[in-house]
């Protein structure tokens, strides 16, 4: 099975920025994520970044960038306030499953997408 391009060098940049191994399954739903943000970003205006490349580092690195504040000193919930399209709430909740994550998003569109 091939690397979908918004993933192809997420495993190594976090294990080398944050000293995360992501499991397959954690690989997996972020390709995921990243084709339903495309998708979606067809019909509504969620996010300029489009290119692949960017989606990981733009959206997906710059979310886990807030792991070396986190994973010091494990937090037990997180409130993401205008997360817009999932950011960096989603991405943190990914990689911290037993994180309990709140998102806010005033903008209609944007919500349903985080549904």
């Amino acid at each position: 099975m091939s690397t979908p391009p918004a993933v192809v060098n997420l495993q190594e940049t976090v294990q080398a920025r944050f000293g995360v191994t992501l499991t397959r399954r954690q690989l997996d739903t972020f390709a995921w994520y990243a084709a339903e943000l495309l998708a979606w970003n067809e019909r509504f205006n969620l996010t300029a970044i489009t290119d692949p490349s960017a989606i990981e580092t733009k959206h997906f690195l710059d979310s886990l960038s807030c792991l070396l504040v986190l994973k010091p000193r494990p937090a037990e919930r997180l409130v993401d306030i205008g997360t817009g399209a999932g950011f960096p709430g989603l991405p943190l909740k990914i990689v911290l499953p037993r994180l309990q994550v709140t998102l806010v998003e005033a903008t209609g569109k944007k919500a349903e997408f985080c549904r």
